[in-house]
């Protein structure tokens, strides 16, 4: 029995990414370089690559190794013509009897996926198979392809349309193999940045749902921020908390971004010289005033948006910013900006999805709306990488406290939230204690607080 080869299909410019998808950041290193691991530690062999747009580029920064890779002149014809170009130097092996195609901007397609559609046609004739791999029942990405279908394909590969003519010519011979539990076909059109603000703008509420409504509906009041500050001045805890103090030294300087009543900067007195905090609440940045003057340790408060404020602001040697970027839109000019102003880390913590997503079952009873599921923490993290940044990150667990809410705080907070009238509270509290609160547990979710602490270094 042949081998069964990998074609990583790279050329294209990206238009709506905006760059050559093969150039994009993914973990420590680019799209290309991780596709080609997918290929590779998916047990497939040779390798060939095809690039094209920013070619030179794309050549020398990808670790090939022993892969053959080779240029398309023609790429801006579209896929099919890079296609063609890798099927045709395939030819050139007489031991290989099938190839498994990936396209370099299907990131969420793991070596488990190739292995399976490679076991897939190893069970019958690889020569004779067509496979492609499946999600929820519809066709994806990666697809393996039998030598013997190899000139039928690249015939009908024109354009941008690449195998999926012959495929559908073909239905009868395709085979789909179920990738669900192993594996994300969804390609990426969109840069993070870009779904990370679409997804964000998706959490808005309604205005019908406002009418009537003088309240923020997502300011969280001043009291639990000053709770959380006073909890970490007491006893500085956490992964956010150990990776900061490693980055700061002996008198260093903090920078605090969204500080709210200090609770980030603040917990790390003993090691900082001095803590510059920024906020958009004069309120909490006075109650950080407060606090600070009685551990003592100096402070610089600046009232004002980041990064509209930024330069108004001093470098620091580690910035922190906890809990702010489910706020940010603009998440890319944000963290460019905390990197600017960081001369040794950047240490954020966020919550693993929005931190309103605890109140979407009660949209669903008392609105009859649905809510978003996104964006989560790992969608932070990628626009975080494509800034050119190298983020690091670990999930943990704080135990819950209620910072001093009692039931019926949390009744009437609740109210606010979903921009309901008093005379529901009713409903409320009927809601909430379906969900297992109480005034015995005036809180949501489980007793423990699951968090993301993402950072990395200047």
């Amino acid at each position: 029995m042949g081998r069964i080869a990998g074609l990583l299909l790279a050329a294209g410019g990206g238009s709506r990414y905006g760059m050559p998808k093969a150039l994009v950041p993914v973990g420590d290193g680019l799209m290309a370089g991780h596709a080609l691991g997918t290929l590779r530690d998916g047990g497939v062999r040779p390798v060939v690559a095809v690039v094209g747009a920013a070619a030179d580029e794309v050549r020398a920064r990808v670790p090939w190794g022993d892969a053959t890779v080779v240029d398309n002149p023609d790429w801006r014809s579209g896929m099919g013509s890079s296609l063609r170009a890798g099927l045709a130097v395939l030819e050139t092996f007489a031991d290989v009897d099938a190839v498994v195609v990936l396209l370099v901007d299907t990131p969420g397609i793991t070596p488990a996926a190739v292995d399976r559609l490679v076991r897939a046609a190893r069970a019958g004739n690889p020569g004779a198979a067509l496979l492609a791999a499946a999600y929820h029942g519809r066709q994806g990405h990666p697809v393996l392809i039998g030598r013997s279908h190899w000139a039928g394909v690249a015939a009908d590969a024109v354009g941008d349309t690449g195998a999926r003519p012959y495929l559908r010519a073909h239905a009868d011979l395709l085979t789909l193999v179920d990738c669900d539990d192993i594996a994300d076909g969804t390609d990426i059109d969109v840069p993070p940045a870009r779904r990370w603000a679409e997804a964000l703008r998706s959490w808005e509420i309604p205005p019908r749902l406002r009418e009537g409504v003088t309240e923020s509906p997502w300011a969280l009041p001043v009291p639990k921020f000053v709770a959380r500050a006073r909890r970490q001045l007491d006893e500085p805890s956490g992964v956010s908390y150990e990776v900061a103090v490693e980055a700061l030294p002996e008198r260093g300087a903090v920078l605090d971004v969204g500080a709210g009543a200090g609770a980030a900067g603040l917990a790390l007195r003993s090691r900082a010289a001095t803590v510059t905090a920024v906020d958009e609440r004069p309120e909490l940045l006075a109650e950080l005033v407060d606090l600070a003057a009685a551990v003592p340790v100096p402070v610089v408060t600046v009232a004002g948006s980041w990064p509209g404020i930024a330069p108004r602001v001093p470098v620091a040697d580690v910035v922190v910013c906890h809990h702010v970027l489910y706020n940010v839109p603009e998440l890319a000019s944000f963290v460019a900006e905390l990197t600017a102003h960081a001369r040794r880390r950047v240490v954020v913590e966020i919550t693993p999805e929005h931190p309103a997503a605890a109140l979407r079952p009660l949209w669903t009873v008392l609105h009859g709306a649905d809510r978003p599921t996104g964006p989560v923490a790992a969608d932070a993290i990628e626009v975080i990488a494509a800034t050119g940044a190298r983020p690091r990150s670990r999930s943990w667990r704080r135990p819950v406290t209620p910072d001093g809410t009692s039931y019926p705080e949390l009744v009437a907070n609740t109210l606010r939230r979903l921009c309901l009238p008093e005379h529901r509270a009713g409903e409320v509290d009927a809601a909430l204690r379906r969900l297992g609160a109480g005034p015995d547990r005036p809180y949501l979710g489980g007793p423990e607080r699951e968090l993301v602490t993402i950072w990395w270094d200047a």
